[in-house]
């Protein structure tokens, strides 16, 4: 990890620049109305922004309803905040093990978010325009190739940047048309990162919060084409090996019902307070992953302590593309209460396990379930150590821990109901365009849950202050979604980079063949039909779990009056349909299509290369202008040799035999030394300037004191002759002439 002072000394470098940085600031002018560009930029931004005030719970919307941008820029700051600024130094200060932030990547991290501070601290002197510049450049210098085959998608960074766009929208009013193409820029430039990362990890890692949408999550896997050991609800995308099954209650918690029955086990889940197994660790999960040729697998315990032995050091494996699910807390605990019921009540009987328990007693319930009435998504979300703390004992660190676990998910999403709309276009932005997937949530139906029991208003009670921490988690999440989804869009729908499809067919193809009328039923019937011939039904046709919320479509199911030739797999006309192929997304693009859409991107990007910063460093090293005592200036270039190349280090510069991972520290010291050298310059130069005005001005006086006695007698002598001239010429006589003659030569040698 960096150390804490570097950043400090970093953040006050970077501060002590104002002062240099005031002689080349100069008064922006008002930027044009923007036109077409701008204007689709600034409509995307609202409506992902009107989305996400969608995705808010009904009591949060009530708040922020009617807001003006700027209040709502307000509400969100703190968190906005975290992203492009404090998640840097909470990480550094707190000792968290953060590899996008950590040795592997140092110079990369630093140098963006050093760079998101300066132009923050300098927005009065720098345009809007140059700190878009500056941003892309830095996005554009990362190379994660040169590290690792397996490169980093950067979910910390690409958040901090889109928090920053986001503030700046919300207090500052629509993008200018040049502001909108930077943007766009931006955006393509992180999603690009985003989907090389997924084509080279291959797999992906579904962190299955439980009752949060898992179930669901592996169908779709299942409908993309994904492969894994098991898709049945009873594998449910996990690897019987890792033996990452839940544990929700804590064994022994009821001894009469033990008594009652001896001898006889307790129900699967009654194993809270185990010791957490090292062995499968990141690496051994990903060589057992490649050697079954299985792209996706669920991880529904608690996240990899990474050998470490603190919870500190708790990280998604960088080796998979991390994915995971929130749900609103309250919901999730009750839907989380009523399903251990289920199982409890099927393991024993209902007369039998309801004698010794009462479920609307919140006594009984935080001793059977320990980890759901604490927390239970910041415990696992921390590893083992945190999991299987005593109840009431997660904190607030806990939470910022929680926090930063989550930012370094690539992929994140909130479970509402599909059928609502911010719902529908979310998950097309988050799965089908974070994962490649052209099967997303839009295409289940959902299906009205079983009548369950409701609680005691005690219990639920106990319910909302078991979610304290994993409600502002909640919330937290919600915003990264939001900011994911302004990525994605803006570089899906506005800049066309590609998106929503795992190595050819998709979506819009498998309606196309769907044909005419009927909607999203035609639809859903042709995604159902595309996905049968890859994926199946799974093991041995089990259906999901009853306690989930949706389903997937079967095929045929609701195509119901559709004609035989659909049904059959060809269209109306008797030309057989081709079916959509699916490969899991970006993780299953086969190799040589990644290096071609890798080799494309490079020369687009080449070839629409921004201005290199070496103009916006011109502008910081505006020559210094002096005033000099006779009022003419003096100009002193600031030269600045001694600074290395803006290449070297994936960005960073050497400057006067020093490295500085954060090119725009090197920048910082060497127009501050520049500055400094040409100030001390120009006072030598103008002391030596005026001194020599000051001599010259000194002889001209002891030459006109010297000379100017004799200057008045001649001058008298030739007025005297002048005189006599023209008395001779009025005369007209000759001795008066040559008199007055005479008279004139002395008057000219007395002028010269």
């Amino acid at each position: 990890m960096i150390p804490g002072q570097r950043w400090l000394a970093l953040l006050a470098l970077l501060a002590s620049a104002h002062a240099f940085l005031a002689t080349a600031g100069q008064p922006v002018a008002a930027a044009p109305a923007p036109t077409e560009l701008g204007a689709a930029v600034n409509n995307l931004f609202a409506q992902k922004i009107k989305l996400y005030l969608g995705s808010l719970p009904k009591q949060q919307q009530q708040l922020l309803q009617g807001l003006s941008p700027p209040q709502l820029a307000d509400r969100l700051r703190p968190t906005l905040k975290f992203l492009y600024e404090d998640s840097y130094i909470d990480a550094t200060q707190y000792a968290f093990v953060v590899p996008e932030l950590g040795d592997l990547f140092i110079g990369e991290a630093s140098m963006l978010f050093g760079n998101i501070s300066y132009v923050r601290s300098h927005s009065n002197e720098l345009s809007f325009e140059q700190a878009l510049r500056l941003l892309l450049a830095t996005l554009r210098s990362f190379d994660p190739t040169r590290f690792t085959t397996l490169l980093t998608a950067y979910p910390i960074c690409r958040r901090a940047v889109t928090a920053f766009l986001l503030e700046h929208f919300l207090t500052s009013g629509n993008f200018s048309d040049s502001e909108g193409q930077l943007v766009l820029d931006i955006s393509t430039r992180l999603f690009e990162l985003h989907r090389q990362a997924a084509q080279t990890k291959r797999i992906v890692e579904f962190f299955h919060v439980s009752k949060s949408g898992g179930t669901s999550f592996c169908q779709l896997g299942r409908l993309n084409g994904c492969k894994t050991e098991g898709f049945g609800w009873r594998q449910n995308c996990l690897i019987t090996y890792f033996r990452d099954h839940p544990r929700w209650t804590m064994p022994g918690a009821l001894p009469a019902l033990a008594a009652a029955h001896p001898g006889m086990r307790e129900p699967w889940c009654a194993r809270f307070g185990r010791q957490y197994s090292f062995k499968w660790h990141c690496k051994a999960r990903r060589q057992h992953m490649t050697k079954n040729r299985f792209n996706i697998y669920a991880n529904e315990l608690v996240m990899h302590d990474q050998l470490n032995g603190s919870w500190r050091g708790v990280h998604p494996c960088r080796e998979f593309l991390n994915v995971v699910i929130f749900r609103e807390p309250a919901e999730r605990v009750v839907s989380h209460m009523q399903n251990i019921i289920k199982e409890y009540v099927t393991h024993y009987n209902a007369s039998t396990f309801f004698k010794y328990f009462d479920r609307d007693r919140p006594e009984q319930w935080r001793a059977l379930a320990v980890p759901v009435m604490d927390n239970y998504v910041v415990r696992s979300l921390l590893g083992g150590k945190v999991f299987n703390l005593p109840g009431g004992a997660v904190n607030a660190t806990h939470l910022l821990a929680a926090k930063l676990v989550s930012l370094q998910f690539e992929v994140l999403l909130s479970l509402s109901s599909p059928q609502q709309d911010h719902t529908r276009e979310l998950t097309r932005d988050i799965f089908g365009l974070g994962l490649g997937w052209p099967v997303d949530l839009r295409h289940l139906h959902a299906r009205p849950t079983a009548a369950r029991p409701r609680f005691a208003d005690p219990v639920m009670v106990a319910v909302r202050q078991a979610t304290t921490y994993d409600t502002q988690l909640y919330d937290f999440a919600l915003v990264l979604q939001g900011l994911d989804a302004i990525v994605f869009g803006a570089a899906h729908d506005l800049a066309g980079a590609g998106g929503g499809g795992g190595g050819g067919g998709g979506v819009e193809e498998a309606v196309a063949a769907a044909g005419g009328e009927g909607g999203e039923r035609r639809q859903d019937r042709a995604i159902a039909e595309g996905a049968e011939g890859q994926a199946g039904r799974g093991e041995g046709g089990q259906e999901p779990e009853d306690d989930e919320d949706e389903e997937e479509d079967e095929p045929g199911a609701s195509g119901g009056g559709a004609g035989s030739s659909a049904s059959n797999g060809t269209f109306p006309g008797g030309t057989k349909r081709k079916r959509p192929r699916r490969t899991c997304g970006y993780v299953g693009q086969f190799r040589r299509a990644a290096a071609a859409a890798k080799a494309a991107a490079k020369a687009q990007a080449d070839a629409a290369a921004p201005p290199p910063p070496e103009a916006w460093l011109a502008q910081l090293a505006a020559p210094l202008t002096l005033q000099l005592a006779d009022g003419r200036e003096l100009v002193v270039p600031l030269r600045l040799e001694a600074l290395g190349d803006r290449e070297v280090g994936g960005g960073g510069r050497w400057y006067n035999g020093t490295f500085f991972t954060n090119g725009t520290e090197a920048v910082a010291r060497a127009v501050e030394d520049a500055r400094a050298a040409a100030v001390a310059e120009a006072e030598v130069l103008r002391e030596e300037r005026n001194a020599e005005v000051q001599a010259r001005n000194a002889v001209r006086e002891k030459r006109a004191r010297a000379w100017g006695p004799v200057r008045g007698k001649l001058g008298a002598r030739g007025g005297a002759g002048r005189s006599g001239a023209e008395a001779g010429a009025e005369a007209g006589t000759g001795t008066g002439a040559e008199a007055g003659a005479a008279g004139a030569g002395g008057a000219r040698r007395g002028l010269l």
